[in-house]
């Protein structure tokens, strides 16, 4: 029988880290993630797309440090879901909570590692975008222009966290890495056009996925409507996930 362990939040949430990115399919991801979104700035550079916006003047060298680090988080559902449904898909719990029985816990830790690694990543790309701008910016003989690179990154970290959170929640609750991969690409896509073509936008708003996420990048201001969305497309599946995991039999 096995009894329960002092096992310190640093320890777990280190272990946590490791094994998120230990994992073939998650470490292909990552460095996937890496390749894709590097090349999306070289190439966004050189072609000279989305790096002028006219409503924000002085931009670009935010625009450029943050192009890389948007192509990462759009798929950082994947690392958070990949890190949650690890035990069950390798069949790996029964060995974890024998170590540390109150599944709670290593739940918790596993939120928060899949979070440091998303932070990790993200800060990575935004530290060679900012390479990418500098040189960019220098060749061409263009003033290396900070305007609204605070916000721009800001809202880059908070978009990252958000996604990952939305990883976490549903594989959490569907314990399934392909259900919950496709449950995470199609549901932005799918159900919130859908929403508003049902109830129309002004009520679709208050469930959407996208609400949230139009908030972080500027697109909205904040209201309850974001709050709703968050605890019912983030909070809410990770609280029932947290319920089923520490209900369900392992095997």
């Amino acid at each position: 029988m096995a009894t329960e362990k002092n096992i310190p939040w640093f320890r777990l949430i280190s272990a946590e880290t490791r094994k998120t990115i230990d994992t073939r399919s998650a470490l292909a991801v990552v460095l996937a993630l890496g390749g894709l979104a590097l090349a999306i700035t070289i190439i966004s550079v050189v072609a000279g797309i989305g790096l002028s916006d006219s409503d924000r003047p002085g931009s670009e060298f935010g625009a450029i440090t943050t192009l890389g680090a948007a192509g990462v988080m759009m798929a950082m559902p994947i690392i958070g879901l990949l890190a949650m449904t690890s035990e069950w898909s390798q069949r790996t719990g029964g060995m974890t909570f024998l170590i540390e029985p109150r599944r709670w816990k290593v739940i918790v830790a596993k939120t928060a590692a899949a979070v440091v690694v998303a932070v990790a990543l993200v800060t990575v790309m935004l530290l060679l975008g900012a390479m990418v701008a500098v040189i960019t910016l220098t060749a061409r003989g263009d003033p290396l222009t900070t305007s609204f690179l605070g916000q721009m990154v800001r809202a880059a970290y908070l978009q990252t966290i958000l996604m990952t959170l939305i990883g976490l929640a549903w594989g959490s609750l569907l314990l399934s890495s392909p259900l919950a991969i496709v449950f995470v690409l199609l549901a932005p896509i799918v159900l919130d056009p859908l929403a508003v073509l049902v109830v129309g936008p002004q009520t679709a708003q208050w469930f959407m996925f996208s609400s949230a996420v139009s908030w972080i990048e500027g697109g909205s201001s904040f209201s309850l409507a974001v709050v709703t969305s968050f605890v019912l497309t983030c909070l809410a599946p990770w609280c029932f996930g947290l319920w089923r995991q520490t209900v369900r039999e392992v095997r």
